[in-house]
């Protein structure tokens, strides 16, 4: 019986604040999967987007998953090589948090991403096309301003594609429920 009651006097505090919250969020990325140094014309940014959710257990502590789009960079050779390249990923975030107060708090994260990433175009007249996939180390931070049942978060991550990463610095507006 002590212990159940222990139990719960540990889980309340818990529950009282925990909640859940799904998110939006637009900006922009900057990919170096193009290889932009050999190239005489080329766009590595573009603008992306992320769909997320998650669980907020306490003050200090959240999980989320969501989608995220990269964008398409662009480069070419003229009479040699030209192409497009994009990018998307599914992705879980651990995420700390530290309040500043009530209404601010600063937060990092860290996770794990499945990222599939795709380049077209031609070499020398003859097309070409690849993909790859897999699955690698997330991370980023930032400052989420707290407005009642929504929230905006101004952040930056950065995702990790075997050789290449893809930077991503937005804004995302929040719903908690």
């Amino acid at each position: 019986m002590k212990r159940a009651i222990v139990a719960l006097l540990l889980v309340l505090p818990l529950s009282a604040f925990a909640q859940g919250y799904v998110g939006i969020g637009f900006g922009q990325t900057t990919a170096d999967f193009t290889d932009c140094s050999i190239s005489t014309t080329c766009d590595d940014t573009d603008t992306g987007f992320k769909i997320f959710g998650g669980y907020r257990f306490n003050q200090n502590f959240a999980v989320e998953g969501g989608y995220a789009d990269f964008g398409e960079s662009t480069f070419s050779i003229p009479g040699f090589a030209s192409g497009t390249a994009d990018a998307n990923t599914l992705f879980v975030h651990a995420v700390g948090i530290i309040p500043i107060n009530p209404q601010w708090s600063v937060y990092g994260k860290a996770g794990l991403h499945l990222w599939d990433a795709n380049e077209s175009g031609q070499i020398l007249g003859a097309p070409f096309s690849e993909s790859d996939d897999g699955t690698d180390l997330t991370f980023g931070f930032g400052v989420q301003g707290n407005f009642g049942q929504f929230a905006v978060r101004l952040e930056w991550e950065t995702y990790d594609l075997d050789d290449a990463d893809v930077q991503f610095l937005g804004v995302s507006g929040i719903i908690r429920f």
